[in-house]
């Protein structure tokens, strides 16, 4: 049976920058314009018609030894989910096939520091959940606590070995309308940590609750990098124990969400979505050629 790996974002736009990216033969690697690759784009229901439960996956990548899929939550469940709405939808989509022999989080984030990285994109294993409501939402045992790495043995190593992945990917990046990194870069490690805000129900308390979450990691835990401070990435890795990697484009800094990303949220979202699904395809492109374990 070919192995499975599963790249599922949370939003429906983070997984259209990703599909844009995979379907232009300029953005993706060359294997996945060979032969012995085939694509399928199954009929479905969504985007925008949300069916609750896992259909078919937007986009799946074949060949003999690998099947690659791309997911979204927002696609099955539908705009407006909040925390406690995902894991229904996460538990499906994993189901949907054999256990994943590797699980993408993908999707978009902002980032703890004063200088910008905006438009770069990042990638790492660990995770961390922190609750901004702890009288009420999802609740888990391993909310609080430190999510270690599940990915494949050597997988970064690999992956930071590969001669030419980094000038490839950053070469095709875009740069963000608003504060954008000059230039954008790609980087990661294992234990870069995807800190994980849950159950916040409003979007107004972004403003207090990341910076409340990255406190909150890192007096806890303040030896492990944050590398991605969004909603989901750290849930997924909670659902499963199948080996996992997250991959993340920054699209503002951690408390400046109204002047980085509102203003011009669409371009600066889709700018930072497509940086990530750039490296998502080149690391899908590596995994293909047998370039990285899994």
């Amino acid at each position: 049976m070919p192995k499975r790996v599963v790249v599922l974002a949370n939003k429906g736009w983070e997984a259209d920058a990703l599909c844009a990216v995979l379907v232009s033969v300029k953005a993706r690697p060359a294997i996945l314009s060979s032969a012995a690759v085939t694509w399928k784009y199954p009929a479905y229901p969504y985007p925008g018609k949300p069916t609750k439960t896992a259909i078919a996956p937007r986009i799946t990548l074949a060949s003999a030894e690998l099947a690659a899929e791309v997911w979204s939550v927002e696609d099955v469940y539908g705009p407006g989910a909040v925390t406690i709405d995902k894991p229904p939808v996460i538990d499906g989509i994993v189901a949907f096939g054999p256990t994943p022999d590797l699980l993408i989080a993908f999707g978009t984030a902002a980032f703890p520091a004063e200088t910008s990285f905006n438009g770069c994109a990042t990638m790492g294993a660990f995770g961390y959940m922190f609750d901004t409501d702890p009288g009420g939402g999802f609740k888990d045992p391993s909310v609080g606590t430190l999510l270690g790495s599940t990915a494949p043995t050597g997988f970064f190593r690999a992956l930071g070995n590969l001669p030419d992945f980094r000038a490839q990917t950053e070469v095709r990046f875009v740069s963000t309308p608003l504060n954008g990194a000059e230039p954008p870069r790609f980087f990661g490690a294992e234990n870069y940590t995807a800190l994980g805000v849950i159950n916040v129900t409003n979007y107004d308390d972004y403003t207090w609750a990341d910076v409340a979450g990255v406190a909150a990691l890192q007096g806890a835990f303040p030896h492990s990098p944050i590398g991605s401070v969004e909603t989901t990435h750290a849930l997924i890795r909670s659902r499963t124990d199948a080996p996992f990697l997250w991959i993340s484009g920054i699209t503002d800094r951690v408390g400046y969400f109204n002047q980085e990303n509102a203003p011009r949220d669409y371009a600066q979202n889709m700018a930072a979505a497509h940086n990530a699904g750039v490296v998502a395809a080149w690391t899908l492109g590596a995994i293909f050629a047998g370039a990285v374990p899994l």
